[in-house]
This record gives structure tokens, sequence and C-alpha cells, in this order.
């Protein structure tokens, strides 16, 4: 996995879930074989979550900063 730390790839959510670090959403992207990329956010203001989207392609990049993303 290439990894980008401060960068969102943006779209085709396939997965959403809650994942208290980027490492265990790159094992989760990594379990499925269709899935080809992440994004890991900290929690917005005020909530306790932390947000793995799993993609079904690479999407185009923007920097952004608090989240982690990467692909294959």
């Amino acid at each position: 996995m290439t990894i980008l730390i401060n960068y969102d790839l943006e779209s085709f959510d396939f997965i959403e879930t809650g994942l208290p670090n980027y490492t265990h959403c790159c094992e989760l992207c990594l379990s499925y074989v269709e899935r080809v990329a992440y994004t890991w956010d900290l929690p917005e203001a005020g909530s306790a979550a932390y947000t793995c989207f799993l993609k079904y392609v690479i999407p185009s990049m923007t920097a952004y900063s608090a989240l982690v993303s990467a692909y294959r």
C-alpha cells in the first residue's frame, strides 16, 4: 500500500466503519480483494468515532489535514 498522510481519496466509498487507527483500516482494506484504497479520518469535533472508508476504485487525491489514505 502507498500511504498518503494528510490526503483524501474522494468518493467511491463502499464500506464505512469505525476503526481506532489507520493501520486497522489498512488491514481491513487488504482483507477485501476488490477494495483497492481507503481513507481514514480523525473524529469530528465532539465525536469519539474514527472512520475508515474503503474504496472500490482509486479516486483523485486532495490535500486535507487529519486524514490518512492509501491505495494498492
